[in-house]
């Protein structure tokens, strides 16, 4: 078991996004989504595999366990998500690394050691598994 740990930078502009868009869609069904569209995802973990039956890659999101008694007064840095990863298994992961970049990339897990592939690698990775 891995335990992989990233700076959830920014949460609390996705949570009081997602908290205006919920209470004005109760009132008006689908104007708070209107209004403030979708924010995409500045981080995750998916679990992927091949799947033989279907010749297709599939992947599942993974959610994480939150930590914030690091977090600063309106949760803005601080935060932390702890994904636990299993050993033999390939993920993707997006992780916050400064307010405007993120480090996106494949990994699998050896030996409770995050080893890094390219997207090629992978697939060769998870079809030859």
């Amino acid at each position: 078991m891995y335990l992989l740990k990233l700076e959830c930078i920014g949460d609390n502009v996705r949570a009081q996004t997602k908290f205006y868009t919920d209470n004005i869609n109760s009132l008006i069904p689908g104007l708070g989504s209107l209004a403030f569209g979708d924010m995409p995802d500045r981080y995750f973990v998916y679990e992927i595999w091949y799947e033989r039956k279907n010749y297709d890659i599939k992947k599942r999101k993974l959610y994480p366990k939150k930590d914030y008694t690091k977090a600063n007064s309106v949760g803005s840095r601080g935060v932390y998500a702890f994904y636990f990863l299993e050993n033999g298994k390939v993920y993707e992961v997006k992780k916050p690394t400064s307010w405007k970049s993120s480090d996106h990339y494949f990994c699998r897990i050896e030996n409770n050691q995050e080893v890094k592939m390219s997207a090629e690698e992978t697939i060769k990775w998870l079809r030859n598994t």
